[in-house]
């Protein structure tokens, strides 16, 4: 059930009604897993910095051949790469023209509007010829790089770039075939695969994005084991033992007298966390990033998610789900949500609310559970295309797209009652996207604008 929900984590809502004026007080912890959003309850003009993207990225190239593509934010920063005309479209781009703009990568600050860097990695990967395409972007800060995935000439690179500078500080080749799972990465280091020799199975390497041409491990694993990443080791099977994988030596040492099942589990920057079927029912286990035992529980059922504070738990043949204090695995709370379900997180959020994705009705919506008490607050149903991007103190903001992916519109929603406070639509307002924490406007002609409104804006943090 864990794998059947999991595609759900960046699934969002669709919610009605309207914005309140005054601010409220909602959450105060500090936001989770993503830099701080703007808490914006009322409709959004340009007040802010304004830039000139196709001049400041691409000068020379015409207005009418360069789009761009924004990839998750870290900090103040976001990626943007350049994205050509879509095919069948009548602007006149030659070939070249196109090539260089899908190649091209830049930093952009969201709170100046800066571009702080570009390159074309064309130039950094010469045998690429025209044949570049950049598969998948990630920051990872604490080891101040920015992690590329390309495909090049037929196979597929993986390489570093200096957060600061945006020079290519590594790069790897991986086989030409394909690219297995895409990189992971956990404070510093990177869990990825690639295609293997051996039928059925996946060539897995760990490194430190400091080093990325010097793996820390690398093994071939059968395609039923999945390896899970954390801050400082990977946890996997091997040769049927449970094993550490230690993030800065590579040292293999078995944990939990290597007989843990690892089939289903759940991990996160800090630890992991599993399940063993005995005749006498499930018992879940939590452990340290250390492979240290944390803790173990009994009758509670399978692990259905991890949310900022729980660990949720899920009787077989029942809808309810038990809510497990990280910490030390007691009981918070039980609640019955009537249908299956996945718990999770709001990228951002500074409460300890737990979002439960759930089917109803044979769709897809959130059902949003107080989380020291387990009641239900409110219950949201997802349209088909659409991504929460961040939720601030008091106001959540949703993006919508198409099935080709183009971005139609977002929309801000209230924390606390799920309502609609305001949206925009690409049509009619440009693309409206969350840079760093900012909230910014596309419009076609490339020029970015930061949104504000009255009263100022509050960052969550």
């Amino acid at each position: 059930m864990l794998a059947g929900f999991a595609a759900l984590a960046l699934a969002t809502v669709a919610i009605t009604g309207f914005g309140a004026t005054l601010t409220p007080e909602y959450g105060s912890l500090a936001p989770y897993r993503q830099s701080a959003a703007v808490d914006l309850r009322q409709p959004p003009h340009a007040r802010g910095w304004t830039t000139d993207l196709a001049r400041s990225i691409l000068p020379g190239v015409p207005v009418r051949c360069v789009s761009f593509a924004s990839s998750p934010s870290s900090g103040r920063y976001v990626l943007l790469t350049g994205a050509g005309q879509p095919l069948g479209s009548s602007t006149g781009c030659s070939s070249l023209t196109t090539a260089q703009v899908e190649s091209t990568l830049a930093l952009v600050d969201g709170k100046t509007g800066r571009v702080r860097w570009t390159v074309d990695l064309r130039q950094v990967f010469p045998s690429s010829r025209d044949d570049l395409t950049v598969q998948q972007l990630s920051f990872v800060p604490e080891a101040a790089r920015v992690l590329v995935l390309a495909s090049v000439g037929g196979g597929f690179r993986l390489a570093t770039l200096s957060l600061a500078t945006g020079r290519v500080t590594a790069s790897v080749d991986l086989e030409r075939d394909a690219v297995g799972q895409a990189p992971e990465t956990a404070g510093t280091l990177v869990l990825y695969s690639s295609s293997s020799s051996r039928e059925g199975s996946a060539v897995w390497t760990l490194v430190d994005a400091r080093r990325l041409d010097d793996p820390l491990w690398t093994a071939v694993l059968p395609d039923a084991v999945t390896p899970w990443l954390t801050r400082s080791a990977v946890f996997t099977t091997l040769d049927g033992r449970s094993v550490r994988i230690d993030g800065e030596t590579g040292r293999i040492t078995d944990f939990g007298g290597g007989d843990v099942s690892l089939t289903t589990a759940a991990a996160d920057d800090d630890g992991l966390y599993t399940t063993r079927v005995l005749t006498s029912g499930e018992i879940l286990t939590a452990w340290s990033a250390s492979g240290r035992r944390l803790w173990s529980r009994s009758g509670i059922g399978d692990i259905s998610g991890i949310s900022r504070d729980c660990v949720v738990a899920s009787l077989p043949g029942t809808t309810k789900l038990t809510c497990l204090d990280r910490s030390d695995g007691r009981t918070r709370w039980t609640t019955d949500v009537g249908s299956l379900a996945y718990a999770y997180y709001l990228p951002g959020q500074t409460t300890d609310d737990v979002p439960v994705y759930r089917s109803s009705r044979n769709q897809i919506e959130v059902l949003m559970l107080d989380g020291a008490t387990g009641r239900h607050e409110y219950a949201l149903r997802l349209p088909a295309q659409s991504q929460i991007v961040a939720v601030s103190r008091t106001t959540g903001y949703l993006r919508t797209s198409s099935e080709t992916g183009t971005a139609t519109g977002i929309t801000a929603f209230d924390m606390r009652t799920g309502r609609t406070l305001w949206a925009r639509t690409a049509e009619a307002d440009g693309d409206t996207e969350l840079w760093g924490g900012q909230l910014v406007s596309v419009g076609k002609d490339q020029v970015a604008r930061q949104l504000g409104g009255h009263p100022p804006l509050v960052l969550g943090d």
